[in-house]
């Protein structure tokens, strides 16, 4: 079980990482051209891929990964009420999560659309 925690923990790391080289977070400021300054629209934008990116590449994946993990446990429980409850929680906890995420991401959207 060490290397499934392993490889998705690097997995985490990599992934976003790649997916940040095609255009970058911070899209202003990048060149030598004078003109090409950050502006306030360039910080509501940055922070607005930042809570998206987090939001695509890190809760919905951990949030799928511990449903399938909590499932399992229920499928292997083999009439052991421990593990069924343990896996009931983990799913419970991922939904709760996720509704946490989601809801925290259309808080600061509504905030960044009265902003800008």
């Amino acid at each position: 079980m060490k290397w499934f925690y392993s490889i998705l923990i690097l997995s985490f790391l990599v992934v976003p990482i790649a997916f940040a080289q095609d255009e970058g977070i911070v899209r202003c400021g990048n060149t030598d051209d004078p003109s090409d300054i950050c502006t306030y629209q360039d910080l509501v934008e940055t922070v607005n891929r930042v809570v998206e990116s987090a939001l695509l590449y890190i809760a919905i994946p951990a949030a799928v990964i511990v449903i399938i993990i909590g499932g399992f446990n229920i499928l292997t429980s083999a009439g052991s009420e421990d593990k069924v409850k343990t896996g009931r929680t983990m799913i419970q906890a991922a939904a709760i999560g996720l509704a946490m995420a989601f809801g925290a991401w259309l808080i600061v959207e509504t905030i960044l659309q009265v902003l800008y």
